[in-house]
């Protein structure tokens, strides 16, 4: 529905360029498509950023940082299983 949006908004820019309306669409769609791709990759890495943040603690009385342990990104084998 967006790529359609964007796609409608360049071909009626195309009234006032000299680009044929197709064109103009596809040129605002490829645009505006792009900047959705950065807006969300930005968007992911905040949150990425605020939860890694939030998960770590800050011990008081030596001002050190404690982070959380790290999880496995592999199953442990069942005979190293708790």
């Amino acid at each position: 529905m967006t790529g359609l949006t964007f796609f409608a908004i360049g071909s009626l820019r195309s009234r006032w360029s000299p680009l044929p309306w197709w064109r103009a669409g596809l040129n605002t769609t490829a645009i505006g498509l792009g900047a959705a791709a950065v807006a969300y990759v930005v968007g992911d890495l905040l949150a990425q950023a605020v939860t890694a943040a939030a998960a770590c603690r800050v011990d008081g009385a030596a001002g050190r940082t404690i982070l959380p342990p790290r999880r496995r990104s592999t199953p442990l084998p069942p005979e190293q299983a708790p």
